[in-house]
This record gives C-alpha cells, structure tokens and sequence, in this order.
C-alpha cells in the first residue's frame, strides 16, 4: 500500500477528531495537528476578500514590483481577481508550492508593516484555503507573476457597498485621511498611500486594466524602437501587450492571463475608445496624491522603460571570483572564513551580490 493510500484509508475510517488531534490531554484539553492549527490560522487571517487583495498586493512588493495592475470584477455570485505585476517572478517549480503553508521567500526579511506581520509563508496559503480557487497564472524569474483568485460570495464575503470610493480629507500635516467603507477601492488606495514613494498601481475592470497594460507597453515599445525587439516570450507579462498587432491577438494574450474579455472590447481598446486607467492613487487623490514624489516618478518610469539584462552566467561566474578576492582582506581581518559561495545575480535591473558571513571554526 502506497503512503497516499495508506493515508486515505486512516481518514476514511477515523473519525474527524482523531484526524484534527494530536493528543488528548483530558479534562477538555487537546494538542491539535498540524494541518488543523494551519487551517485555523488561514481562517484568522482572511476573513474577506479585501483580505486577499491587501495580501497579494503586499506580496508583490515584497517581490519588489514596481507597478502592480489589479483587475477585479464580479458577478452575482462571485468576486473574480487578477493581479499583475513586474516583480522577481516564481520558477515554475514552485508556482503550486507557494501555497503551501510556512513557505516563503522572505527568509531574510521578515517584517511589519501596518497590516500586521509579513513573511510567515502563510498569506497564500491562507488564500487558497479561504477562496474558490487561487493560482498563479503566470511567472518565471525576472518576467514578474500574474495571480488570479475568484471566490464565491458564500465561501467568502466582501463589504456590501463596494461602489463608493472612500471620502479624502487631510490632516494638519497634509497627510490624507480616509472614511468609508472598507471596500476593495479604500483596501488599494490604502496601500497605494502606504507604498508610493516606490509603487505604481492601477485598479480597474479586466477591460480597463488591459487597455493601460496596451497603451503603457505601445508607448515602451515605441520609445525603444531603435532597439532590436526580443522575443515575447522574453519580455515581462506586463510589457507584452503592447507588442499586440491586432485586436485577436491583443484578446487572445488577456485571456490566456485571465483577464477575460472578447475581440469587441479588444478592438474598443486598440481603437482608444477604453481609456487607459491613471493610477488608483492619481484617480483617487488627483494630483495632491501623485505629490511629485521623484523616486516614484522615477519607479514609475522605470516600470515600462527598461528591458531586462541579461549577463552570461560565465561572466556572473568571473565576477563572483573577483568579488571573493577582494572579500578575502576583509575576512582575514575579521576573523571570517573565506571560503564561501558568493550568491550573485541579476534582479529588476540590478546585480546582486550577497555573501554569507561564517565565523572562522
């Protein structure tokens, strides 16, 4: 009998205690497994799905996206999302993995932020136990990610007036201070106040958030006519919209990244008659909220100027034994062991050298 029978055999004939408890310690006490303290803790952390928005949103900062594109709409019965950015990117390896519980990236950058603590390897796998159906989508190393989730109102709920935007007034130092309800366009503006100085994002339809990723990425790929055009696969999902000739193609890339719409509104789009979408900040807050901030503009700019660089791995490997000739002084005088595996690599337009630091045994 294989492990995954063996294990279906023990379910099917326990009863659900034994399936949740660990030990009995009596009078009324009990040490729960595993997987039943995890499945609690994801109903702790999303409780609605403004939950999931705020939790994807600051996972993609975290990948260190730069512009973040978040298409959500619903029907009667369910809410749809999808959310793009320009982050790190996943190895396809690990795109279901992600879910699972205590799995993170962040080993070395566990933080608050003022949602709570981040990087505990739980918010996905929190979402995918709370929603209908959660996955990415897309992604691979450098290219950014694009995740959808979609939740039925019973499974999971939302703030019922999702249609007004939050009231903005300011404070005696000028910062903004919002009222209303807790909807998903308050949960981004939020976010986007928080996150400004570094991060571009845009809420809006499938429709919408399609028509920006074409203007934004014909405008990029316009700018950098001169160069020689990569290959689409090469590109970052976000940029590849742009590269579209006609409204089947344009359609046809949507959909395959789960922002459903037809060849009619993609004709719409190519056509300018769906305006592209400021950011959710620009079009909340107007111009105060853009606050001309340099890095941002900068950060923005950034997003749809800049292709990404590739170096040889042979030269990443010259460098490397550069870099650990000149770490060897600086180990000899601190007592360092000097013989350690540099880490070096390209990341969203820079190189990256890190070195673990060992004592000397």
């Amino acid at each position: 009998m294989t492990d995954r029978s063996l294990q279906t055999f023990i379910e099917n004939h326990s009863s659900e205690d034994r399936i949740r408890v660990q030990d009995d310690l009596g009078n009324g006490f009990v040490r729960l497994r595993a997987a039943e303290a995890q499945r609690r803790q994801a109903k702790q952390d999303i409780r609605s799905f403004e939950d999931v928005v705020i939790e994807m949103l600051r996972n993609a900062r975290d990948a260190h996206a730069r512009a973040i594109f978040v298409a959500t709409w619903a029907t009667k019965e369910q809410r749809f999302l999808t959310m793009l950015d320009d982050g790190d990117g996943i190895p396809a390896d690990l795109q279901d993995t992600i879910f699972e519980p205590f799995v993170t990236s962040k080993l070395d950058s566990f933080h608050s932020d003022r949602w709570g603590v981040h990087g505990r390897g739980m918010a996905l796998y929190s979402i995918r136990q709370n929603t209908d159906d959660s996955r990415v989508v897309a992604s691979a190393p450098d290219l950014g990610s694009v995740f959808s989730a979609a939740s039925s109102f019973a499974c999971l709920g939302e703030k019922r007036d999702q249609s007004s935007a939050p009231v903005i007034s300011f404070n005696e130092e000028g910062k903004p201070v919002l009222r209303g309800p807790h909807n998903i366009l308050r949960t981004v503006l939020e976010f986007s106040i928080e996150e400004r100085s570094s991060v571009a994002v845009y809420l809006g339809s499938a429709a919408e958030i399609v028509s920006t990723l074409y203007w934004l990425g014909a405008s990029a790929a316009q700018r950098s006519s001169e160069t020689a055009p990569a290959a689409l696969d090469e590109l970052p999902f976000i940029h590849r919209f742009g590269l579209c000739e006609d409204a089947a193609s344009l359609a046809q890339l949507s959909n395959e990244l789960s922002l459903p719409i037809s060849a009619r509104t993609a004709y719409r789009i190519m056509n300018g008659e769906i305006k592209r979408l400021p950011t959710h900040l620009q079009a909340m807050l107007g111009k105060a909220g853009e606050s001309d901030s340099p890095a941002r503009t900068a950060a923005k700019q950034a997003c749809f100027d800049e292709r990404p660089i590739r170096i040889s791995k042979e030269d990443v490997e010259r460098f490397g034994l550069s870099v650990m000739k000149l770490y060897a002084s600086l180990a000899d005088a601190y007592y360092l062991n000097p013989d350690v595996e540099p880490n070096v690599h390209c990341q969203r337009g820079e190189l990256v050298v890190r070195i673990p630091l060992r004592r000397e045994s």
